[in-house]
């Protein structure tokens, strides 16, 4: 995908919108319990994920990478909670 939109690698690895949803996703994990929390996380980064093969400008690329940022935050402290 970097040599088809013709980003630089160091483009591909940023995530900003994992850092600011963390800790709402964390308080969110709270009230419904990390087992159903974890099956959200997965369920919403499969979907994006897959969203990602659709890709094709570096706006796209930019709009999917924030989006599974905030899908995949809280999977860490949520996964040792269970």
């Amino acid at each position: 995908m970097v040599h088809r939109t013709h980003l630089l690698q160091k483009y591909y690895k940023s995530s900003i919108a994992r850092l600011f949803f963390e800790v709402p996703s964390n308080l969110l994990m709270r009230r419904v319990g990390a087992r159903v929390w974890i099956a959200r996380i997965m369920l919403t980064w499969a979907v994006i994920s897959a969203a990602s093969l659709f890709v094709t400008t570096p706006a796209q690329f930019y709009i999917v990478r924030f989006l599974l940022g905030v899908a995949e935050a809280g999977f860490f402290p949520a996964s040792c909670c269970i």
